[in-house]
């Protein structure tokens, strides 16, 4: 059977948790993985105004953030990751984006940080969608923070946190298993890759 890339994540069932981590993900680091009681979020109206408002999950379901640092070259877009409930089918999408601390939205829906080398990721466009429009993506300084924010339910503890573009190959090179755990992320820094070890090497004389 085809292994999707998934991050095995441990939720708390109460109200707020965090915790910090250093964990590689394709597109730079993941740093921190927080359940806000309530965030502030961009709210596009019927009539196409916009609004900035503190709001808390729907009720029955809780926030979970994932923060990461983009590393140069590379992008993220609110298409990306899901979170899927374990042993289960249902599936939870991105609801918003923050860019450097500011608020939760959605008319961005992809940022890409300066720097080489560039890498883009086949299968953003879902089959049977239609062309790509380039309207809402944003070139940032690399080493940016970037803050992911799903709605998930209150009474479930583990989540998968789901590729949407990797295919087999991909998923082969970049999949990530390291366990997420939202209250504590205390493990050591996992080995960094071969070819950082190589660098690391001093040259023999």
């Amino acid at each position: 059977m085809l292994k999707s890339l998934t991050i095995s994540m441990a939720l708390l069932v109460s109200a707020h948790a965090d915790t910090d981590c250093n964990v590689k993900l394709r597109e730079g680091r993941l740093s921190r993985l927080e359940m806000p009681q309530s965030v502030e979020r961009q709210i596009i109206n019927p009539d196409k105004t916009i609004e900035k408002k503190q709001l808390p999950a729907k009720a029955g379901f809780k926030y979970a953030v994932l923060t990461l640092t983009l590393a140069a070259g590379k992008s993220v877009s609110l298409y990306d990751y899901a979170l899927q409930t374990e042993g289960g089918d249902a599936t939870f999408n991105t609801l918003g984006m923050s860019v450097d601390g500011a608020i939760f939205q959605r008319t961005t829906w992809e940022v890409r940080a300066n720097g080489n080398p560039q890498v883009s990721w086949v299968g953003l466009v879902e089959e049977g969608a239609d062309k790509v429009h380039f309207k809402g993506r944003k070139d940032i300084d690399a080493d940016s923070v970037i803050k992911l924010i799903f709605e998930v339910p209150a009474g479930s503890t583990r989540f998968q946190l789901v590729s949407r573009l990797l295919n087999k190959n991909l998923a082969k090179e970049y999949g990530v298993s390291k366990i997420l755990d939202f209250e504590n992320m205390s493990e050591p820094a996992a080995a960094p890759a071969e070819e950082e070890q190589k660098e690391s090497v001093a040259p023999k004389e």
